[in-house]
């Protein structure tokens, strides 16, 4: 098995789903688990003894990192599973190519200082301002206020 399949299951699918975190790594059951698993359709608890043999299979740092992002994932809100949820997709989508240039480039910034990293992430939170900002001017004129319409040629006629 490959690093890219043993984290498609990644944060969520394991640990979260039916067991705490550390009493998946442990293999414990808790109470509320039990219930969990006997709440499941046969399709479901199949496909959660795959993850196991899956998370089985890692090596000890592949689990614990898995562990680290299924705890970190537990502690977010919706929005922010919603989120990483849509980047997985994303991700998923992605060609070859594409994945490898992702991976590139998280390298590069878990390399960098927090410094480094601070500096970047305030630069395009600016970028992103100064564009909502422009959007918002160019949006708040009316129609036929003179600017110019597609290709610059004249006003926008409504």
């Amino acid at each position: 098995m490959n690093r890219r399949e043993s984290f498609k299951y990644i944060v969520g699918s394991i640990g979260v789903l039916v067991l705490s975190p550390k009493s998946f790594a442990e293999g414990t059951v808790s109470p509320e688990a039990l219930e969990k698993w006997k709440a499941m359709t046969p399709e479901q608890r199949e496909k959660l003894r795959e993850k196991y043999r899956t998370f089985k299979a890692l090596n000890p740092e592949q689990k614990e990192k898995l562990i680290r992002n299924s705890k970190r994932y537990s502690n977010m809100t919706m929005e922010q599973r919603q989120k990483v949820m849509a980047n997985h997709k994303r991700f998923e989508n992605m060609s070859p190519e594409q994945r490898q240039k992702i991976r590139e480039r998280h390298e590069k910034w878990k390399s960098l200082t927090p410094e480094q990293r601070q500096k970047i992430k305030n630069n395009v939170q600016e970028r992103r301002e100064q564009r909502s900002g422009n959007r918002q001017d160019f949006n708040s004129q009316k129609p036929g206020s003179g600017r110019p319409g597609p290709g610059g040629r004249g006003p926008v006629k409504r």
